[in-house]
């Protein structure tokens, strides 16, 4: 006999609290069968090799001969259930067993035996049938008195009793796991969806999933890039370097949700994030100077005793952006167009440990913030532009007012 997974199972545990609770049933019934035709009777001894057969199942079951024991589970009361109602006749109620035998394999066989279960319903509806036709043309092969007769009646429907509860409890038992887990994959997707994407775009891409495009006519963007990453990152086990980088992004995201902007990549040693979208602010360009200086003040400070070597450049730009949402798998939300390109050459032409910026960005922040020129500077693929050094705020950097 092949053995089955160990009955540790779920319907394992299910089929033995139901195999207790049949054999309760059936030891139960033997005195009353014993008072009704003396210990000889034919239903005496039936009932006797019930037991003994409720006994075989459990040792089945309890070996992790778990699809024997089912498939006896089945079979045994089949028999013994037909047996007495052709005995007794319907004023038993007897075959009332045998109705509610068709909810019994749903709940003992695993989905993955689908066949079984409608195998199995099929042999108890057959065994009803067989039942309810032998008698409409015969009759019962016993002769009852009335009291006892009323006396199996109460006995059956009380013996009904445990088993509908246990059908309707495992039912309410699965539904309410059921709910509970959709609930904790629904939190679990939801969390992993906003960890991908803003949480405005993640509704209403839950909410159409068409193509999202959002043209913005004001956003800052703001592009950081590690100094000596690549150094640092030789002398590094694999292991020791994610977890470097984790430690330095971890902090610019709570930065970033500190100063509410968006975080919307990185690559490589190289972190981009943006303020201004996907909801638009007029405080836009302030929130990403307060972010680039928080930026700057990390490394120097909490990641310097870390990483003594690494150092930050950081470059910022004001204009209009493009922003979306492409793939069809593992969703990214992006930034393209102009201002895009710019805030990366005021990254890549910037200075290490500085927040190098546009004259937009100064523009923008004229009268909150201090900043040191730069003069006129050659930038790829833009020319000639006048740029920036952003120190701070105004109120620290009194010299520079006016």
């Amino acid at each position: 006999m092949v053995a089955t997974p160990p009955s540790s199972d779920r319907h394992s545990r299910l089929l033995r609290i139901l195999v207790w609770v049949f054999l309760g049933l059936n030891v139960a019934y033997v005195p009353g069968f014993m008072l009704a035709g003396k210990v000889g009777h034919p239903l005496v001894w039936l009932q006797l090799l019930a037991v003994a057969g409720w006994v075989i199942v459990d040792v089945l079951n309890r070996r992790a001969h778990v699809t024997a024991a089912r498939l006896m589970s089945i079979g045994l009361p089949a028999v013994q259930l037909g047996i007495i109602a052709l005995c007794v006749g319907r004023e038993a109620l007897v075959h009332m067993y045998i109705i509610m035998g068709l909810s019994y394999p749903f709940i003992i066989f695993p989905p993955h035996q689908v066949r079984l279960l409608y195998g199995s319903c099929a042999v108890i509806l057959l065994d009803l049938v067989g039942v309810e036709v032998w008698l409409l043309f015969h009759a019962p092969l016993l002769v009852l008195s009335a009291s006892y007769v009323n006396f199996l009646r109460l006995a059956m429907i009380l013996g009904l009793v445990p088993f509908v509860f246990l059908m309707a409890y495992y039912n309410y038992v699965v539904m309410r796991r059921a709910e509970d887990e959709l609930k904790r994959e629904h939190a679990k997707s939801e969390s992993l969806l906003l960890n991908i994407l803003p949480p405005s775009i993640a509704e209403r891409l839950k909410a159409d999933p068409t193509r999202i495009a959002d043209g913005f006519e004001n956003a800052t963007v703001l592009f950081a890039d590690i100094v000596h990453f690549t150094e640092l990152s030789a002398k590094r086990t694999p292991a020791q370097l994610v977890e470097m980088l984790d430690d330095i992004f971890s902090g610019f995201d709570a930065a970033a949700d500190k100063h509410g902007l968006e975080k919307i990549k990185t690559i490589g040693d190289a972190y981009m994030a943006a303020a201004g979208i996907p909801v638009p602010c007029a405080a836009h360009a302030e929130r990403v100077a307060d972010m680039a200086l928080e930026m700057q003040e990390l490394m120097r400070t909490t990641y310097a005793a870390r990483y003594p070597a690494l150092q930050l450049r950081i470059g910022i730009h004001c204009g209009p952006a493009v922003a979306g949402v492409i793939g069809k798998r593992k969703f990214t939300y992006d930034l393209w167009g102009d201002s895009v390109n710019t805030a990366s050459r005021m990254e890549s032409h910037g200075l290490p440990g500085r927040v190098h910026v546009s004259a937009a960005v100064k523009q923008s922040l004229a009268g909150q913030f201090a900043f040191e020129s730069r003069g006129r500077i050659e930038v790829k693929g833009k020319g000639e532009m006048e740029t920036y050094f952003l120190l701070g705020r105004l109120d620290a950097h009194p010299a520079q007012a006016g």
